[in-house]
């Protein structure tokens, strides 16, 4: 997209401008939502309108996350310092959502978000795209992640990251335990989850535990937790 066009949908004042353009998003099947820097809608289209609960593009224009029609409201402080640090940042983010919609289903999106930048490089809004994981490989991956022992779905945001920002060097194996474990898994549970056996997570764990120098699980969980380990997806829960 164009400097142009991106800044008559973060400046544009002319309700005619703004139908043409979303017009345009329309076409689009995914989420597209366009916002300024205080997180304020400035552009959706209709896919957005839908997943929060609306029918016209001026009963979201202004509103924050807050405004979703569902307890998926109860993410928006978590939604608007995410944009904060993409602002602070000046990079893209990837985000792993579930949440519900308007209608109460429970729905699954990879959500890039990126900064918008005028013709001089300042940052003058973010853009974000929902895409659907319904009938993609990536669909159990992401059930995996925000189901918790008892097998209940819960809501959340999660700021993606892969083995290449780890600087602990962890295995592919080694992420795979920690995911789990990190959401409150035993390691028999964990081994039932992977199919491995037993044997081979506790040394998956105590490798970790040698790569974080810590001398039990419990320190291994806080020190993994602490330095945002909870948000590592291996990237082979995502290829077909």
């Amino acid at each position: 997209m164009s400097n142009t066009f991106l800044d008559n949908i973060i400046n544009s004042s002319k309700p005619k401008l703004l139908e043409e353009q979303k017009s345009l998003l329309d076409q689009f099947s995914t989420l597209t939502l366009f916002m300024d820097t205080q997180s304020r809608i400035t552009l959706a289209n209709n896919a957005v309108l839908k997943h929060m609960g609306y029918k016209r593009l001026d009963d979201v224009l202004g509103k924050t996350a807050e405004a979703t029609k569902s307890s998926a409201s109860e993410l928006a402080e978590e939604f608007i310092e995410q944009n904060k640090n993409i602002i602070h940042e000046g990079k893209k983010l990837s985000i792993l959502t579930c949440a519900p919609s308007a209608s109460g289903q429970f729905c699954f999106y990879l959500s890039p978000r990126k900064p918008i930048k005028d013709q001089y490089g300042n940052i003058i809004g973010i853009a974000y795209q929902g895409i659907d994981l319904v009938n993609t490989s990536m669909l159990n991956s992401a059930v995996s992640l925000f189901r918790n022992k008892k097998g209940v779905l819960t809501q959340g945001l999660l700021t993606l990251k892969t083995a290449y920002d780890d600087s602990y060097a962890l295995s592919p194996q080694d992420l795979d335990c920690l995911a789990f474990l990190l959401r409150g898994f035993s390691s028999k549970e964990i081994a039932n989850r992977l199919k491995l056996n037993v044997r081979t997570v506790e040394y998956h764990i105590a490798n970790m535990r040698a790569k974080f120098n810590v001398k039990s699980k419990k320190l291994l969980v806080d020190k993994a937790m602490a330095l945002g380990y909870f948000n590592f997806i291996p990237e082979h829960w995502w290829l077909p």
